[in-house]
């Protein structure tokens, strides 16, 4: 959820520099958003990989080519609700120093498969919070990710960018949705709740970008079917239509 309570408190982050991965150096463009999920010890999960966290995201461009853009997430732990205040050793039995944020496995393995249709991970860094931390020995992890080049199709509200003519014209005529996605499936992964915004149409290189690994679930390869263009809001079906009587037909559907 969107928070209105920074985590992220203190001098603000100009730079931010990475070892693993290859090496880079970024400075901040402006701050994108910041999240954060925590509940209190009474409304934990059993599962012992529950973890809470705040993570500011930052648009940035390298030190060193100002036209290299990138995203940048940063991931910090948090303590539960209501222990905020409790002694640093109470705090620090919460720490999971070896949590991992689902949208750093996606970019690491998606760029390790030579993945053309995300966006490439560009360097990445796990740290452990000092004794001073919000949750101390808790983790600390930041990761880059490439601004990829284009249109991005959808916001919030919608997928309003796909339906400007010429943007519409130019994505349905190419077949790329069936191809990114067809091979985005065979690479293990598609993004949880996708929708437009999710894709980003680069009209020079004439190829359909999938971002938005924050959370992701598995996927396998399936015969490509045209319900997959409602998912993204690249279909208009008429306000009559129910999924529980549909017979295949799409000649009502705009495409």
């Amino acid at each position: 959820m969107d928070s209105d309570r920074s985590w992220f408190r203190g001098p603000p982050l100009y730079t931010i520099s990475f070892n693993l991965g290859a090496p880079s150096k970024w400075e901040v463009i402006e701050k994108v958003n910041e999240n954060a999920l925590q509940l209190g010890e009474s409304e934990l999960e059993e599962s012992v990989d529950q973890v809470f966290y705040a993570c500011i995201k930052y648009r940035r461009q390298n030190w060193n080519d100002k036209a290299h853009t990138a995203y940048i997430r940063v991931w910090k732990q948090i303590p539960h609700f209501e222990t905020e205040i409790d002694d640093p050793d109470i705090r620090a039995r919460q720490a999971k120093p070896k949590w991992i944020p689902q949208e750093l496995t996606a970019y690491k393995e998606l760029t390790e498969k030579n993945s053309d249709v995300t966006p490439r991970l560009l360097g990445w860094s796990r740290e452990q919070q000092d004794g001073s931390g919000l949750v101390p020995g808790g983790f600390l992890v930041s990761l880059a990710w490439e601004e990829v080049p284009g249109t991005q199709l959808g916001d919030q509200l919608g997928s309003g960018a796909f339906w400007q003519h010429q943007v519409k014209t130019s994505v349905t005529g190419s077949a790329t949705p069936s191809v990114t996605i067809s091979k985005l499936r065979c690479l293990g992964y598609e993004p949880l709740f996708a929708r437009g915004r999710n894709l980003v149409w680069d009209s020079t290189s004439n190829t359909l970008f999938m971002v938005g690994f924050r959370e992701w679930s598995s996927a396998k390869p399936m015969p490509w079917s045209e319900v997959v263009f409602s998912w993204f809001g690249l279909v208009k079906i008429p306000g009559n239509f129910t999924w529980s009587t549909w017979d295949g037909d799409t000649s009502s559907w705009e495409f």
